[in-house]
């Protein structure tokens, strides 16, 4: 019984939780999230998102977070009903 209460304790959010209603964002920062929920409240789609989070995380944890790197990306495009690969190295 002990054992359940306490696993039940460390589920809970230690941080904010930010809750949208038709699409969602995960970021290791509640406001760096907010960004990306904002961008699809707004009518942005997930690659818009994805920005937003990545420049807000830049900002936010600019200590632990840099804009150089490598960033493959696979898009589908349910309109085109196409898979785009964006190779983000170099």
């Amino acid at each position: 019984m002990l054992l359940v209460a306490g696993a039940l304790l460390c589920s809970a959010a230690t941080r904010p939780v930010v809750m949208g209603t038709h699409g969602m964002a995960v970021s290791g920062h509640p406001l760096a999230a907010r960004a990306g929920v904002k961008m699809l409240e707004q009518g942005g789609n997930a690659i818009d998102a994805g920005v937003a989070q990545v420049f807000a995380q830049a900002v936010l944890e600019f200590n632990l977070f840099g804009l150089g790197g490598e960033c493959p990306i696979l898009i589908y495009s349910a309109k085109d009903k196409k898979v785009y690969a964006i190779s983000g190295q170099g």
